[in-house]
Order: structure tokens, then C-alpha cells, then sequence
């Protein structure tokens, strides 16, 4: 068969295939068979390697809802709301049924993520990444820019003082640093309290 991409043979492929997309980032699906182009890296499934990738990815996303904290989340009633419409009408809207609006059903009810609502009201299509991408997030870049500063390790360094609540980058970002009024405590090791 030749790639729909590039027009060269696909080879055929047995094992563990690593997916991602630009909403829950990668997934993997075991024990599958696919067709992988050597020229250009397309893919293709066929019927029980494509359930299965869309049931992983489906467990993933799931996942990745579900990490978000529950004062997030909002009702079919708060819902119809924000968007202006009725309780049925958001039942009933395909686009939301499809999942451009994240959402996790519990005891029989649905539970609509805020964020993804209000952005769906605003260009129609609610769904935006969950995950992170690789590399350093803007608060663990901050947390090392400061370390650096005081000549310690980063993992040695953490936020103290204030009472415990979530924490998201933005909390660390230059101006809120002042804001907040955040300090710093060294951690030191066993080794260096006996040295």
C-alpha cells in the first residue's frame, strides 16, 4: 500500500505504537499491528489497531480532565447559562456531544469544565491542550533562575511560609513573586548537616 502523504510503501509494523495529539499529548497502544512510512513517518491503522488508539486516547483524555480540581467544573444549569441557551439545548448540541467541550460525567450527571465553556462560547470549539509539553514550565524556570542566583540546587529550594493551596506557573511568574511576598527556605541534606 502506498502512504497517502508522500506515495511511497508502507511497511507493515507489529508492537507498541507511541501517538500524540495537540489536546492530551501522547498515548501509547500495545499489541497492535500498523502500516509506518520509512519516507515521510505516516501512519496508518486499520479497524482493531484504530479502536483501540481511540479507546486509549479516550482514557487519556479522561485523565487528563479529570485532574483538574472540581471547583473547575460547572452543572448543565450553570452551564446553559454561560452559554445563554437552555439546559436541553446544551444536551443536545452536537459539537458538545463530540467533545469540543471537555466534560466528566459522574453519579449520573455531567460536569462541564468551566474554561473549556467559556472558550467554546467564544470560537465554538472549547477543547485546548491539557497537558504540558516537555521541557521546563515557567515556574520550574524561576524556581532555577533563583537557585542559580543563590548557588544551590533547584530541588533543594521550595516555597514556604502562607497556607497551603493549589499552585499553578502563573504564582511565579517576576510579578506576582512581589506580590505574594513569597520566601524561600534552603532544605539541606542530612550530609550537609553533618558535615
Amino acid at each position: 500500500m502506498k502512504c497517502m502523504e508522500c506515495g511511497s510503501d508502507y511497511l507493515q509494523k507489529h508492537g507498541t505504537l507511541t501517538e500524540h495529539d495537540e489536546y492530551v499529548g501522547e498515548w501509547q497502544v500495545h499489541d497492535v499491528d500498523w502500516l509506518e512510512c520509512p519516507a515521510c513517518g505516516d501512519v496508518a491503522l486499520r479497524g482493531d489497531a484504530a479502536q483501540k488508539s481511540a479507546e486509549a486516547r479516550r482514557r487519556k483524555l479522561e485523565s487528563l480532565i479529570a485532574d483538574y480540581p472540581m471547583k473547575s467544573f460547572v452543572l448543565e444549569t450553570e452551564a446553559a447559562e454561560l452559554l445563554g441557551v437552555s439546559k436541553q439545548a446544551v444536551n443536545q448540541n452536537r459539537r458538545i456531544q463530540r467533545g469540543f467541550v471537555y466534560c466528566l460525567r459522574r453519579a449520573g450527571r455531567n460536569f462541564y469544565l468551566k474554561e473549556s465553556l467559556l472558550q467554546f462560547k467564544e470560537t465554538g470549539d472549547g477543547r485546548f491542550p491539557l497537558f504540558e509539553e516537555e521541557g521546563a514550565t515557567e515556574a520550574e524556570s524561576y524556581i532555577d533562575a533563583e537557585a542559580g542566583a543563590l548557588g544551590i540546587e533547584p530541588q533543594k529550594l521550595r516555597v514556604v511560609g502562607g497556607p497551603c493551596r493549589e499552585v499553578s506557573a502563573s504564582d511565579f511568574d517576576s510579578a506576582s513573586i512581589s506580590d505574594k511576598q513569597a520566601r524561600y527556605e534552603y532544605e539541606e541534606s542530612s550530609e550537609l548537616q553533618e558535615g
